[in-house]
């Protein structure tokens, strides 16, 4: 006659054991205890192993990415010596506010700098500034400037005025259109 204590109650617990055991000699009820405690053991060890591996990986990975990442020490370049700029506009000439109006920008080749100013009645335009001198002068042609940017040569400025985006001649002349776009209002 069969017993029910020793029935097993769902096939997920004999996949389990099958899984997990290898072999399970269990002849009388005292030695099936024995053999689950020897299960958990395994179970505890297997962890333990696993977690030290993940520990070991993680400690090679860092090492790695370490080295792999670290930035090679820089020489000191004699090609260009470092520039301190002030910049004081000419008499009667303020320094246009809003985004982007306030920094100036200074030309790939640390030569010039250019910024968004205007004098006291007349709408803003952009002034270019040598770095060897202290005065700075007007580009006609570019008012209500916004948003001034050097060409990688450092002889022509692009800039945005009325829905346009215009490059002019960094030591002066004529504006040209480069292209037209429309601001679409914030919502």
């Amino acid at each position: 006659m069969k017993d029910r204590r020793q029935r097993v109650g769902d096939l997920s617990t004999v996949l389990f054991v099958l899984g997990n055991v290898t072999s399970l000699t269990a002849t009388g009820p005292g030695q099936a205890e024995t053999a689950t405690l020897g299960l958990a053991k395994d179970v505890k060890q297997s962890w333990r192993r696993t977690v030290a591996i993940g520990a070991a990986a993680l400690v090679v990975g860092a090492a790695v990415s370490a080295f792999y990442f670290r930035r090679p020490p820089t020489a000191p370049t004699t090609e260009q010596p470092a520039v301190r700029l002030s910049l004081f506009t000419p008499a009667n000439v303020a320094l246009a506010g809003g985004t982007n109006q306030l920094v100036p920008v200074v030309s790939p080749d640390g030569r010039r700098v250019v910024f968004i100013a205007s004098r006291l009645g007349e709408p803003v335009r952009i002034w270019v500034r040598s770095l060897e001198s202290l005065d700075a002068r007007s580009l006609p042609g570019t008012d209500n400037a916004r948003g001034p940017f050097w060409s990688p040569d450092s002889r022509t400025l692009a800039f945005f005025a009325d829905d346009k985006l215009k490059t002019i001649d960094a030591a002066g002349g004529p504006p040209a259109v480069s292209s037209t776009f429309r601001v679409l209002p914030s919502h």
